[in-house]
């Protein structure tokens, strides 16, 4: 409603529901975007005439752009209203869908996909604070729960819809099947969620730290994605992770002297959303590391058609889908560790298992380890940010929503690049099973690693106040 600032929907407003949805469609859009080009990017190659290191820059662009945009686009969104800027957002990324589609070439597409990214970065902070407000204290983790398996099925539900996409129609229809959704879901919410805004942003933009931030997240990129080609001693490679590095600390000591940095380095006073957050960072490289290996994997070492390796990944979906609103609902009563130390640990033993599949593997054991993994991040992801967001008062909400996602979205980037490095650095050899292994036991240590922290992400008893 015009006016309202951020105060909650009343308790017993039944559109709360209704908002969820709404915000529910915005955010699987967004999300399943990082990952739907991974099965498609084979095809992708082909049709643009490129090579395969070049067309991962389809992926590599859309997430450095999103993961850089997120905390500014929130910012925003608190200063401006909500409700506005998640229709501009959904707005904007169905246009970008719209050009991404029409594409005639692989720097064309990269640019729209920078485009399509700048709307899904208004669309995720927004999303998680509309919810975070509009629903009372004791069904908050039920409602972040369903967000949680939301944005864990998007990005679990990309490469099987894109696969299957591929496969019946083009890859051009990954992008365009966006549009009439996009439309859609501009229409509701701006009918259904109420406005709502922070009255203690400002308007001030943390340039400093979106140019240190995303140099340093690209530089690091281009090393790995390159590493093998260039070198990994030559200079170009030393030169771009010294860049990098020194980048990062400008980065972080830019964040300490702004009044709006992109992160809040205050937000992690708090133990819980310290840890929660290292949590999700960790879960972040091993998610879609993972399941960019094994979209292609299935599709060169395997040699299956993107119509099976999508049917193949398509338990890993629906299992995120199903855990996520059972482990928030839970996480509501029994606390954060005791559900997603267990789910982390699930899906990094998962991944490992997938090292292990050699190159003639049962259909069967690859089902049930994709099985097994989305079980993992659906029981864990919403905990974990149910916990993080637990710790946060309620006009910090956009700001700290939007800090929660740019550290999954930092682990996005490095999850991906990591794993393109090592299958790289194998596949000189021979392009088989074996040189996506390593990737697989990097991404299973990092869930594992995951599990431990969140053995010791505490209930929280009540948000920090907010800092003068």
């Amino acid at each position: 409603m015009p006016g309202m600032t951020s105060a909650s929907v009343p308790q017993g407003d039944p559109r709360r529901w209704l908002i969820l949805g709404v915000v529910s469609f915005a955010v699987f859009m967004a999300v399943m975007d990082i990952s739907i080009v991974n099965i498609s990017l084979p095809s992708i190659t082909r049709d643009l005439d490129t090579d395969f290191a070049t067309a991962t820059w389809v992926l590599n662009a859309y997430n450095l752009t999103f993961a850089v945009l997120l905390v500014t686009a929130g910012r925003m969104a608190d200063l401006q209203g909500r409700r506005r800027w998640l229709a501009a957002g959904i707005l904007l990324f169905g246009l970008a869908s719209l050009a991404c589609a029409l594409s005639p070439s692989i720097a064309a597409l990269i640019g729209f996909r920078i485009v399509q990214a700048a709307g899904a970065a208004v669309m995720l902070p927004v999303a998680l604070a509309i919810v975070v407000l509009a629903f009372p204290p004791w069904e908050r983790g039920t409602a972040i729960g369903v967000w949680g398996a939301v944005a864990a099925g998007g990005a679990a539900a990309g490469p099987p819809l894109g696969g299957i996409i591929t496969d019946l129609l083009s890859w051009h229809w990954i992008f365009a099947i966006n549009v009439p959704v996009c439309l859609a879901a501009a229409v509701l919410a701006l009918r259904l969620v109420p406005e709502s805004k922070d009255p203690t942003a400002t308007g001030a933009v943390d340039w400093a730290g979106i140019l240190t931030l995303s140099g340093s997240l690209f530089a690091l990129n281009l090393a790995l994605v390159r590493g093998e080609a260039w070198g990994w001693g030559s200079a170009r490679i030393v030169l771009l992770f010294v860049a990098a590095a020194a980048l990062f600390a400008a980065f972080l000591g830019s964040e300490l002297r702004v009044r709006e940095p992109i992160i809040d380095l205050r937000l992690f006073q708090s133990p819980a959303f310290a840890r929660a957050n290292s949590a999700i960072f960790l879960l972040g490289i091993g998610l879609l590391g993972s399941t960019y290996g094994l979209a292609v994997l299935l599709q060169t070492a395997w040699a299956y058609s993107p119509l099976k390796a999508s049917f193949t990944i398509l338990p890993f979906s629906l299992c995120a889908f199903l855990a996520g609103p059972i482990a928030g609902r839970l996480s509501d009563r029994i606390g954060v560790r005791v559900i997603a130390a267990p789910a982390l640990a699930v899906f990094g033993a998962s991944v490992l298992g997938l090292a292990t599949l050699g190159d003639d593997p049962a259909p069967g054991r690859v089902v049930v380890l994709a099985a097994l993994a989305g079980l993992g991040v659906g029981g864990s992801f919403p905990v974990l940010v149910g916990g993080a967001m637990a710790t946060v008062t309620g006009p910090r909400a956009g700001v700290a929503s939007g800090v929660v996602n740019v550290v999954r979205q930092v682990g996005f980037v490095v999850g991906v690049a990591a794993v393109e490095a090592i299958v790289q650095s194998a596949a000189g050899v021979r392009l088989d099973a074996g040189a996506f292994a390593p990737g697989f036991v990097v991404c299973g240590l990092c869930g594992l690693g995951a599990a431990a922290i969140a053995l010791f992400v505490p209930r929280p008893v009540h948000a920090p106040p907010d800092p003068a």
